[in-house]
């Protein structure tokens, strides 16, 4: 099974441990947006040590699956991400001319910002209804 099998390891988040009075992954800020993305396809040999630095997104993970195990992706869920694949075999890639991230905040104690990092709960939150929504763009420049 290990020339069979496809592995993909990412992390959902990056971790500030201070940088810019940030604690956890409570911001858009490099520290926090920025995650480990490596793919081992046993059956691409061209890419075994590939490292790329374009610019590419968590969103293209699923499409990346897909495609290298052959399966199609169904158009109807009209997904946002772009197949990594061509990196991935060796055929190089076009990758995104840019990742966009975007953080909610929806404190608890809006009265003191000083706070606002504590109980920052948005799950079930209506879009209209929260606090701060921070987003940040990256690109290769």
């Amino acid at each position: 099974m290990a020339n069979e099998t496809l592995v993909i390891v990412h992390a959902d988040h990056g971790w500030s441990l201070g940088e810019h009075r940030e604690w956890e992954k409570f911001t858009n800020w490099e520290h926090g947006t920025r995650v480990p993305l490596s793919v081992m396809a046993p059956w691409a040999a061209g890419s075994a040590g590939t490292v790329v630095s374009d610019v590419v997104q968590l969103v293209d993970v699923f499409p990346t699956m897909a495609e290298l195990a052959g399966v199609p992706a169904p158009a109807s869920y009209g997904l946002d991400g772009a197949s990594l694949a061509p990196y991935v075999v060796g055929s190089g890639g076009n990758g995104s001319q840019w990742a966009l991230s975007v953080y909610p905040r929806c404190p608890a104690h809006l009265a003191n910002a000083s706070q606002w990092w504590r109980d920052n709960d948005c799950m079930q939150v209506e879009r209209s209804a929260l606090a701060f929504l921070g987003a940040s763009l990256r690109t290769s420049r």
